[in-house]
């Protein structure tokens, strides 16, 4: 048997947990006290806590009436614009923040390449370790990022719109392929909201004032081509004929084809206008809207 000395009851010895250190082999405490102990470290902790922020804040308002020069501007400035220094007798540095900064940004230009190669040897180095934290620190500081992420676009939206579209059109041949790969693993991995997003965005568009403007411009142009490659050999007589001569059937899946439903026939020039063909009977067909929208304006092989 033994006796606790927090609750001061006699209890066996199993309900003590072993130490090496106790004359006894067992602890001072029973196991119910220490769990009980336990439980209340939490707010005890935070207690200390608030009582070591509380004492800091006082530290810090005293510290801030107190006044010291700069050793290299020798302007007198409140102690808080000096970094901790525990080997100094005031525990502050010699010299100002502002000075601190002015020296490292010196070093800094005149050791650039050093620099960059020692940060190069230590990101290949430690790639692994740098990416989970960079992901658990986006992930933690999502929403902050974001609106950081925002602001800076909004004050830099010009100069990033012209570096874009300077990447963009004066890209080497090597980046438009990677550029479509990317793109294309993007739209097997997610074709639905590629879709949808693709809807949405056109539908926004064309309803806009450029967006009226480039489909009056797409028109005229076409129908200027249409006019000058016609002989007068499609008309609405001859179109029925060669729907005839098809069977009804679409000229390059060999579906059938059917009139009634509103835009699933399409009349195509099998040479595109766009690339040299003719609005002639003989260069065009029908065919599903699916053929005619995936064909666009390629030549087919």
């Amino acid at each position: 048997m033994k006796i606790c000395n927090t609750c001061k009851e006699v209890k066996a010895l199993t309900l003590f947990a072993k130490s090496t250190r106790a004359k006894t082999g067992r602890r001072g405490q029973c196991k119910v006290c220490v769990n009980k102990r336990a439980a209340q470290a939490p707010a005890t902790l935070a207690k200390k806590e608030y009582s070591r922020v509380k004492r800091a804040k006082a530290l810090e308002e005293q510290l801030a009436k107190v006044d010291k020069e700069c050793s290299k501007c020798n302007i007198v400035k409140p102690i808080t614009h000096f970094h901790w220094d525990s080997s100094r007798r005031d525990n502050h540095s010699v010299y100002c923040n502002q000075c601190i900064k002015g020296i490292n940004k010196t070093y800094n230009d005149k050791h650039v390449d050093n620099i960059k190669a020692r940060n190069k040897i230590y990101r290949e180095s430690h790639a692994t370790e740098i990416a989970e934290k960079s992901k658990i620190y986006n992930i933690k500081n999502k929403d902050k990022l974001s609106e950081k992420h925002k602001a800076y676009y909004k004050k830099n939206k010009e100069s990033i719109l012209a570096k874009n579209k300077d990447n963009y059109y004066n890209a080497s041949p090597e980046d438009i392929e990677a550029r479509r790969i990317k793109k294309r693993k993007y739209n097997d991995i997610k074709p639905n909201s590629v879709r949808d997003r693709k809807k949405a965005y056109d539908k926004t568009y064309f309803q806009s004032v450029n967006g009226k403007d480039t489909i009056r411009r797409s028109t005229h142009k076409r129908r200027a081509k249409i006019l000058s490659s016609e002989d007068g050999s499609i008309t609405r007589c001859t179109l029925d004929t060669l729907l005839k001569k098809q069977c009804n059937l679409c000229y390059y899946c060999g579906c059938t084809l059917d009139n009634n439903i509103p835009r699933s026939i399409h009349l195509d020039h099998y040479i595109p206008l766009s690339k040299g063909g003719t609005h002639t009977l003989s260069n065009v067909v029908w065919s599903c809207a699916s053929c005619n929208l995936k064909k666009s304006n390629k030549l087919v092989n």
